[in-house]
């Protein structure tokens, strides 16, 4: 069979090896998705002209810490959107393949009039689709219903009750291409606020209330090792949309994951590591866990895994033991290293670990950012 190649990427933001920013607080910080790096001024804006010719309307500002002028193309406050749109970025045009997601502080925005700069009116960020998930399955859009969900003496649960007149039961059927059925949660999103609504299990009824006046909805699912799937439809008819069935009192919403193929990136949102370490912390075991799965089930993958760190300065990492333990710092190995050097101590863990738990290392490469 075939063998093919996909890209496992995970962003580390929030680490950095210069002495001073490592001791500021997150306040004023934002994350920007950054599409190029300049030393001199006019080849920022150089960059941006050429951007235009592909569609994107990006602006720079300085970073006074490296004395780079960044061209940027989103600010946000939260990080999912900002990576989301970088993966797009870099499968967008090949002179994008380094787009990165950088947090910290940048100068005023600047804009070019000839050869000089004035301050700009930001650009407006690409509306966000998701918004922070919310820990548990049961909540609501509506705050009340949120506090009620907290009582354990509440007989409001979306998983107990039956719906109402204003409410509809839903079974969200994750499942494979050939129908085999997926533990995985659903994402539902209100598209005229273009906010995450809540978090529900698949694979079991729950019940929606009314989540906006035009009634559209986007529901959402992501698997490690499948391309992520969204289905839009109008919670006021649902059968109106194609797949959507009528049983009984429950409408039946048929979600099928593609496996990922030749080319394609997934990103690992929840593996993170200790500061200036190449180990990962507890919190990691879960999606680290995820990727050993699908190497597992679909033995004829192979994987290049990409680390990012910011910054490009030197000083202390630690790095993995003698003792192999990829979840704790007792015992790690400790050394100096560059930001790049970190980078790939961050892959090579995780490489490492897959190893450790029966995967070829000829089925892996490793990339640092």
């Amino acid at each position: 069979m075939k063998a093919f190649f996909t890209s496992i990427l995970f962003f580390v933001c929030f680490l950095s090896f210069h002495p001073v920013l490592s001791q500021l607080s997150d306040a004023g910080k934002a994350y920007y998705v950054v599409i190029g790096a300049f030393t001199y001024e006019q080849n920022a804006k150089d960059f941006i002209d050429w951007t235009k010719t592909i569609g994107l309307n990006p602006i720079y500002q300085m970073n006074v810490n490296r004395k780079l002028f960044y061209v940027y193309t989103r600010k946000d406050d939260s990080w999912q959107i900002p990576v989301q749109e970088a993966e797009k970025l870099r499968q967008k045009d090949p002179k994008l393949d380094e787009t990165w997601v950088y947090f910290g502080t940048l100068q005023p925005e600047v804009v070019t009039t000839g050869l000089s700069t004035k301050p700009s009116t930001p650009v407006e960020p690409i509306t966000p689709v998701i918004a922070q998930l919310l820990t548990k399955h049961e909540a609501h859009h509506d705050p009340e219903a949120i506090q009620h969900d907290k009582d354990e003496n509440s007989t409001d649960s979306a998983a107990s009750t039956e719906p109402t007149d204003l409410e509809m039961k839903f079974l969200f059927q994750v499942m494979t291409t050939d129908g085999t059925l997926i533990q995985s949660p659903v994402e539902v999103i209100d598209l005229d606020q273009s906010s995450l609504v809540a978090s529900y299990p698949g694979n079991e009824k729950i019940i929606l209330k009314p989540i906006n006046e035009s009634g559209r909805i986007m529901i959402q699912c992501k698997v490690f090792g499948y391309r992520l799937k969204q289905i839009t439809f109008n919670l006021n008819h649902p059968v109106d949309s194609a797949g959507i069935t009528l049983d009984g009192n429950t409408f039946n919403v048929p979600i099928k994951l593609q496996p990922l193929t030749v080319g394609d990136i997934t990103i690992m949102y929840n593996v993170f590591f200790f500061k200036d370490a190449g180990i990962m912390r507890p919190d990691s075991k879960y999606e680290v866990n995820a990727l050993l799965t699908m190497m597992k089930d679909f033995p004829e993958r192979k994987i290049i895994i990409h680390g990012h760190t910011n910054g490009d300065h030197k000083g202390k990492m630690l790095t993995i033991g003698d003792n192999k333990d990829f979840f704790a710092l007792e015992g790690c190995h400790t050394s100096t290293g560059t930001a790049m050097e970190l980078s790939e101590a961050r892959a090579r863990c995780i490489e490492e670990y897959l190893i450790v738990n029966g995967i070829d290392k000829s089925r892996m490469e490793v990339k640092a950012w």
